[in-house]
């Protein structure tokens, strides 16, 4: 459950800065000129399909973190306990 709520934030603090980003990118276009607008328009599939690689990716590296500590905390557990037995 831990792991679901960790990623869970992840993936809303990336999509909240993807969607900043883009709102501002947008207001700046329009203060300088219509065609900016135009594309960066263009451009925003690219850009939400660019998010949710960037949330798939970092949700990974999440995961794979969390299996590397549980696995370095039981090899430290197996290695101390196995001193105390000699």
């Amino acid at each position: 459950m831990i792991c679901f709520i960790q990623a869970t934030g992840v993936r809303i603090g990336v999509m909240l800065q993807n969607i900043s980003n883009l709102g501002v990118g947008i207001i700046i276009a329009f203060v300088y000129g219509w065609s900016l607008t135009l594309l960066i328009l263009a451009f925003i599939p690219f850009m939400i399909i660019a998010g949710f690689l960037q949330t798939y990716l970092l949700t990974g590296f999440a995961n794979r973190v969390n299996l590397s500590k549980n696995f370095s905390l039981d090899f430290l557990l197996n290695l101390f306990f196995r001193i105390n037995k000699l």
